[in-house]
This record gives C-alpha cells, sequence and structure tokens, in this order.
C-alpha cells in the first residue's frame, strides 16, 4: 500500500515537468545562436586550418588573426618572416557586404603608398605596371629592394558574382607583403597566382564565429622561430682541485708552480748541478 502511494505521488511532481516541455522556450529553439555568435565577435587568433585564403610558397603559417563585425571579416594570415625586415609577411583578406568603394575597386595610388609606408618602413617601393592575373581576376604589385633581399607588396579586390567564392552580395579585399632573400620580385610576385580563397557562406561565418580562440603567439620580424638562450652559465659547485707537490730538488734553482689541474711546473734557473726530473705539463 505505501509503495503504491509513492508511485502515485512521483506520477503527480512529473506531471508538470512533462507540461512544460510544449511551451516555446528560447533557449531550446536554438534562437540563442545569433545572441551567442555576437558574443563570440570580436578579435582573436584562430587555428591555420580556418583560415580564408592562402598563398602556396608563402611560408610557414605562425599565425592566424581574424576580426569579425556585423559587416565584415577580416583576417590576418602571418607568415614566418626570414629577413630582419621591420613589420611581418602577410596574407590580408577583408570581406565585406553592400557596395563599398574598399571592396569593390582597386585602391588609389595615394592609398596604396599610405598602406606601403606602413607595412614596409623606409623601404622604397616601385609599383610595377605589368599586368598580372590568377583565379580571381588581376591584381598589381609593388617591389622594393633591402638588405639582403626583395620586398614585394600586392594588392587585389574580388568582386563578387555568381561565380566568387564570396558570393554576389560581398566583396573582397586582398594584401600581401612578402620579403624573401634570393628571390627575384617578379617570382615573389607569381606567388599571388596561387591564391585560393575558400567559399564564404553562412556556414563558413559561422566556423568563424564559434571557432575557439587559440592562444596569442608573438611573432618578431626576421626570425621565423624563437632561439634558445645559448648565455654561456658560470658554474660556482665545480671544485678546482689544486695540489702542491714540491720536487725533490735543489732548492736554490726550483720554483715550484701550483697548475689548475693539479700537475706541476717547475721554472729552473741556471744552475751548474741538478737532478733531471720529468715534469708532466698541462695538455694544450
Amino acid at each position: 500500500m505505501r509503495s503504491c502511494i509513492l508511485t502515485l505521488l512521483a506520477l503527480a511532481a512529473l506531471a508538470p515537468v512533462t507540461g512544460c516541455t510544449s511551451v516555446q522556450d528560447p533557449f531550446l529553439t536554438g534562437s540563442t545562436s545569433p545572441m551567442t555568435a555576437a558574443a563570440l565577435s570580436g578579435s582573436r587568433e584562430v587555428g591555420a586550418h580556418l583560415a580564408l585564403a592562402s598563398v602556396p610558397g608563402a611560408g610557414t603559417v605562425l599565425a592566424v588573426r581574424q576580426t569579425i563585425d556585423p559587416d565584415a571579416t577580416r583576417q590576418t594570415i602571418v607568415f614566418a618572416n626570414p629577413l630582419a625586415v621591420a613589420g611581418e609577411d602577410v596574407l590580408t583578406i577583408e570581406v565585406a557586404s553592400g557596395n563599398s568603394r574598399r571592396f569593390r575597386q582597386a585602391p588609389s595610388r595615394g592609398e596604396l603608398q599610405s598602406e606601403m609606408n606602413k607595412a614596409l618602413p623606409g623601404i622604397a617601393m616601385t609599383i610595377s605596371n605589368t599586368m598580372n592575373d590568377n583565379a580571381y581576376g588581376v591584381f598589381g604589385y609593388a617591389s622594393g629592394n633591402t638588405a639582403g633581399g626583395q620586398c614585394v607588396y600586392a594588392w587585389q579586390v574580388i568582386d563578387g558574382g555568381s561565380s566568387s567564392p564570396i558570393g554576389s552580395s560581398h566583396g573582397a579585399s586582398i594584401r600581401l607583403r612578402l620579403c624573401r632573400a634570393g628571390v627575384s620580385a617578379e617570382n615573389l610576385a607569381a606567388l599571388m597566382r596561387g591564391l585560393s580563397v575558400k567559399p564564404l557562406d553562412a556556414a563558413t561565418l559561422a566556423a568563424l564565429r564559434f571557432a575557439a580562440p587559440t592562444e596569442p603567439r608573438s611573432v618578431r620580424a626576421g626570425v621565423d622561430e624563437e632561439l634558445n638562450d645559448v648565455t654561456p652559465e658560470r658554474r660556482d659547485d665545480v671544485e678546482q682541485n689544486i695540489v702542491t707537490r714540491p720536487l725533490a730538488v735543489n732548492a736554490a734553482s726550483t720554483a715550484t708552480i701550483s697548475m689548475p689541474d693539479g700537475n706541476v711546473s717547475s721554472a729552473k734557473a741556471p744552475a751548474a748541478s741538478s737532478p733531471r726530473v720529468s715534469v708532466p705539463m698541462p695538455a694544450s
């Protein structure tokens, strides 16, 4: 009888819980996604596999820094830089919706000069008049000499279309800064022909917004990897066993000198007669 009463009480307690599942709860319907995505917007570093663009031959990817705003997505892909040149070797891609001129038209000469002054300070850059193109259209570049190598600064605008990877409602702005030794400016610029841009759709944007951030990495210009500290270390715990061994020779003609390894050297004064003594010397 008691077990029946307990069963009825348990069923009565579950009844209101079962009924509430039919209510439209915003935390169960997925409407939290936009709110969470907005919270995850902003600047962070993400894994290299989430890079929106790539340039084969540009080098090892050290970091991918991204900024996501409601209307634009920006990624800066940092490559290893073997030259001691101020700044970083980077591929930058900015994608935005709307009709902003920056994402629909090529930059002016003045805009390019301002960008290059920031990306390559102190290096005189010359804009090439050569026509170049890749899978996404025409691109331009400028080149300049630096200590030990060449630097290029390339730019491209991808105007969205039906066959564009960024969609017809978006435009993209691409920038590439690379410095290398032993490579001509033409060959450096030719790397832009291999530019590859991932399709930018709702799924891609969602993956970027919800991507787990990686530990920010400080990339020093001119250094591919952190160098190990090779500063000599003083060892105070090493004993120097110095033993003085007097020689049984004529005291008037021989001086005894202690050596660091326990051996003994003798400085002989000219003497008419003294016994011959073999004295081991420190290894040279």
